[in-house]
């Protein structure tokens, strides 16, 4: 489960064009402790960059809900955005994140489900699985690979070019 959680990480960052450092499963002593994706954006931050950071990070619960029909995992990374999240928008700004934010005592649960929906749309294309399949079964064979073999892995399964 957790490699499946992982690669829909590392393949929705690479999906919208993030910089994929490394994919570690638990117990990989070189790695440091896990598991995690590390990537990270390229740019200025702009409200599409901030959607495609959040999406990122919510893609390894999603990828376990598809994969699994289990929503226990990513319990830390939806904290983590969570805050992140909340904590930008505490100042005036635009757009969808700000109006959930201004609820007093915003669910992350609520979150989820309101932001959620354009990653598991995009996840749900069977090249998407393949590639998010075919990325966890590499790291659950390696324990972890490095982000130029991510890429290679996941442009090989999914295949040329990205969906817009």
């Amino acid at each position: 489960m957790t490699s499946r959680h992982e690669a829909g990480h590392c393949f929705f960052a690479w999906a919208t064009g993030q910089k994929i450092e490394t994919v570690t499963l638990p117990g990989d002593p070189l790695k440091g402790r896990g598991p995690h994706c590390r990537y990270h954006g390229s740019g200025p931050v702009t409200p599409e960059a901030i959607r495609d950071k959040i999406s990122a990070s919510l893609a390894g619960r999603v990828a376990t809900e598809l994969f699994f029909d289990d929503s226990r995992g990513g319990s830390v990374d939806l904290a983590e955005t969570f805050r992140e999240a909340q904590t930008l928008l505490q100042s005036p700004f635009t757009g969808e994140l700000f109006r959930f934010f201004r609820d007093p005592e915003p669910d992350p649960e609520a979150f989820f489900r309101q932001f959620s929906g354009e990653v598991r749309a995009f996840m749900e294309d069977p090249r998407s699985r393949r590639a998010v399949e075919a990325l966890a079964k590499i790291i659950e064979r390696r324990g972890s690979v490095n982000g130029f073999e991510a890429v290679r892995i996941l442009e090989t399964a999914f295949g040329d070019p990205l969906p817009e």
